[in-house]
């Protein structure tokens, strides 16, 4: 019949408290605690290359299998993962940059687009699975994109995060190709029917 309560003060950091599985409702768990924990600004750097319309192993039972209806690519899986990463963050207080590299790399979805309402996240799922493998492996010019495009907002004040989705080793470096690219403070670039297509 004895019992013991027992309480206690543990400092985290709770940048990713919203993502975490099992948190009942966030939004009042940042309600209460915004004044401790800043926003998330993400950016998801997804690897094109042609080894990424390679098969991957499905997971094992009782593991839920999110490509079970459709070709079970690496690129399925890391599209999965990425939007699911999208369905957890806070509309209209965190941040999402989405881009991709192959042979090259492209801003899919710019930090500085809006992020704010339910058709933001439809347009961006859409954006995602739109992607398609085929190129090489340039993982550095995919995170100098990424880099770039996430300090553009000299006024954020929250946390920022990269998470890389690749299958492999670069086998290719940033290639500087003179006009029609042209420099700035992260290397150099293009801009084609108002992309920026990064060399």
């Amino acid at each position: 019949g004895n019992s013991v309560n027992v309480t206690a003060d543990i400092a985290i950091p709770l940048y990713f408290i919203h993502l975490a599985p099992g948190v009942g409702n966030f939004q009042n768990v940042f309600a209460e605690a915004a004044a401790g924990i800043p926003p998330v600004r993400m950016g998801l750097v997804f690897d094109l290359s042609t080894s990424m319309a390679s098969l991957a192993p499905r997971p094992l039972a009782p593991a839920p299998d999110p490509c079970a209806a459709m070709p079970n690519t690496k690129l399925c899986y890391a599209k999965k993962a990425g939007i699911a990463v999208t369905d957890e963050l806070l509309l209209g207080l965190d941040k999402l940059g989405v881009y991709s590299f192959g042979s090259t790399a492209k801003i899919e979805w710019s930090a500085t687009e809006n992020f704010v309402d339910a058709s933001d996240v439809t347009d961006l799922h859409a954006k995602i699975n739109s992607m398609a493998a085929g190129g090489a492996t340039c993982i550095d010019c995919g995170m100098r994109v990424a880099l770039w495009d996430l300090a553009r907002d000299a006024s954020w004040s929250g946390s920022t995060f990269i998470v890389v989705m690749t299958d492999g080793r670069p086998n290719t470096t940033w290639n500087i190709t003179f006009p029609p690219y042209f420099s700035n403070n992260c290397g150099w670039y293009s801009s084609v029917s108002g992309v920026v297509d990064y060399k």
